[in-house]
């Protein structure tokens, strides 16, 4: 009876052994999956600051570039601007003194029509014909 008891003494050593290297595996298991979520957790969020850091500087980028496009356009807008105000002046000049040489012009036509009606009288009177 010695001998099973001892037997089964033993079988349950055995047992007992087998029985905690399961649960030590299972908790290394469970190490593992801890130590897996860390490490894949600081690789992704990593990479997500990484992604956001490029993201900004782009970001900025693309400001610096619109601002640069911007200022250009409004410099060229402001020239333009310029100068039309000086055309608009130069015209409004030049529309001055075409209208006063119009002006004159209107002066002189009423003797040089006198002076054409007074050639074609001259003219008739001296029988020349008048075309």
């Amino acid at each position: 009876m010695n001998q099973v008891a001892s037997a089964i003494d033993q079988a349950q050593g055995g047992i007992s052994t087998e029985v905690q290297a399961i649960v030590d595996k299972l908790a290394n298991t469970e190490e593992l999956e801890a130590e897996l979520s860390t490490l894949q957790e600081g690789t992704v969020q990593g990479e997500i600051a990484t992604l956001l850091e490029t993201g900004r500087e782009l970001v900025a980028t693309v400001e610096t570039t619109v601002a640069s496009a911007v200022e250009k356009v409004v410099t060229e807008v402001q020239a333009a601007d310029s100068d039309l105000a000086g055309t608009e002046g130069n015209i409004a000049s030049e529309r001055e003194e075409l209208s006063s040489l119009a002006d004159h012009l209107r002066e002189l036509i009423g003797p040089l029509e006198q002076g054409i009606d007074s050639a074609q009288e001259a003219a008739d009177k001296l029988g020349i014909p008048w075309g």
